[in-house]
């Protein structure tokens, strides 16, 4: 989970607001209008939400769905704790364990898109981040049924 949200927030910070904020200050040096101003803001909003991929409904149901699994963990693991029920507890921490993974491979395959090449120019950062070790790659599943949107397209 950590190594997911810590590199899903490098990536965001690093990799799309940093760069595009540069262009926009670089851009506001030389508008010569309030007009022109106001459409290069407009410019490095649409770039940073498309780069940050939230105009991707599948990939922004994806992240939710993993950030939701991040935040019951926890919750969940105290639940068991509190109740001293250790193989409850151990049961509770491989469930989310095997969730996490599917939810996770499923984000990096719906990056990947269904042949490999609907990265935006900047998202093969993240999945170089994510899967480093080819480990969500390298994974026995049949991506269809991890997420049926891929048939679909994204």
């Amino acid at each position: 989970m950590m190594h997911f949200l810590q590199n899903f927030e490098y990536f965001i910070q690093n990799d799309v607001i940093d760069p595009n904020w540069n262009i926009l200050m670089s851009q506001i040096n030389k508008a010569e209008s309030l007009e022109e101003l106001i459409s290069k803001h407009n410019d490095f909003l649409d770039r940073t939400l498309k780069d940050c991929m939230l105009t991707h409904s599948k990939l922004v149901e994806s992240f939710s769905s993993i950030i939701n699994q991040c935040y019951s963990f926890p919750n969940e693991v105290m639940k068991n704790i509190k109740s001293n029920n250790i193989n409850k507890l151990t049961k509770t921490i491989e469930i989310f364990h095997d969730v996490i993974i599917n939810s996770v491979s499923s984000f990096v395959f719906l990056l990947y898109g269904k042949n490999g090449d609907h990265f935006e120019h900047n998202m093969i950062f993240l999945v170089e981040k994510l899967d480093f070790n080819y480990f969500y790659s390298n994974l026995n599943v049949d991506m269809a049924s991890l997420n049926p949107a891929l048939d679909s397209g994204l």
